[in-house]
């Protein structure tokens, strides 16, 4: 009963691993889709923004995003977020999807934002 319990749970990780891992190559190939005329926003502090940052990205803080969606553009035009490690961007985007937002990809963080498009500002 253990040895199919332990495989259970072992096939049920496999599971969900691979469930986030095509999510995210998804997301992947949205960000290179939505990437040329994409708003890239990036979702951390104020400060976090300043230490470091996607060039051309703009910062509207996850907190205040709802309040501050003027400077997104219309509902259907491509935006991309990304935060630290890809958990604001994720709140983010369902706040924006929420508010009728129809073209946006979840970068993830800052680093993999980094590898996706070949750039750093430090």
């Amino acid at each position: 009963m253990k040895k199919a319990t332990i495989s259970m749970a072992i096939l049920g990780g496999a599971i969900i691993a691979g469930s986030c891992m095509s999510a995210s190559n998804n997301n992947d190939r949205l960000i290179k889709k939505y990437l040329p005329e994409a708003v890239i926003v990036d979702v951390r502090t104020v400060g976090e923004y300043e230490a470091r940052h996607i060039p051309g990205a703009i910062n509207i803080p996850v907190d205040i995003l709802a309040d501050h969606v003027q400077q997104l553009g219309a509902v259907d035009e491509p935006i991309i977020l990304y935060c630290r490690s890809g958990s604001r961007a994720h709140i983010a985007d369902q706040i924006l999807r929420d508010m009728g937002y129809t073209k946006v990809a979840v970068g993830g963080s800052l680093t993999k934002m980094e590898k996706l498009i070949g750039s750093k500002n430090r």
